[in-house]
This record gives structure tokens, sequence and C-alpha cells, in this order.
């Protein structure tokens, strides 16, 4: 259904429950999944969301997520492969 200007209306918030990345000559391909709520993560109703980021806006992105979360690159914690390759099996 349209809005009132004759655009989309923005889709419900997604919670973001797993991410992987795959370096590329020029920047990251970045695979994100979310769901819409536990039940639905519980259902194994999870989206995924393939984005292809420069280097330049992936170091913006992350900049800017330190930035508002109130957080410098010292508190990043070490290269531990997060627990999320369980979401990635079989999907695309």
């Amino acid at each position: 259904m349209a809005t009132k200007d004759g655009t989309a209306p923005d889709p419900a918030p997604q919670a973001v429950v797993g991410w992987v990345h795959r370096p590329l000559p020029q920047g990251i391909e970045l695979q994100v999944q979310t769901t819409p709520s536990a039940f639905a993560l519980g259902e194994d109703r999870v989206a995924t969301t393939r984005l292809v980021l420069t280097r330049n806006q992936a170091l913006l992105l992350a900049s800017f997520l330190l930035r508002v979360t109130d957080h410098s690159a010292a508190d990043v914690p070490d290269d531990h492969r997060p627990r999320w390759g369980r979401w990635f099996r079989g999907r695309s």
C-alpha cells in the first residue's frame, strides 16, 4: 500500500541476527541476516541481504557505528569469528 505521496511505506524494523563478509578486489560483500521478531527467528524466518561496499564505504560505516555507539577502535574485540555460520548454511 502506498503512502499519501505515492511512495512505499517504510518496512517494519528488523533485528540483525548475523552477518558475514567476503573480500572483493575493491571492497567487500557484506551479507546481513535479519528477522522481524524472536518468534520469526524461532520459525527460521530469516532474510539475507547482500551488499557490496567499497573500502571507503566500509570504513565510513564502521566509523559511523563506532561513533553512534560511543565506542572507539580500541574497543573493538580481537578478530574472533562470530557463531553466525549456522544461519548462512544452505541459504542464498
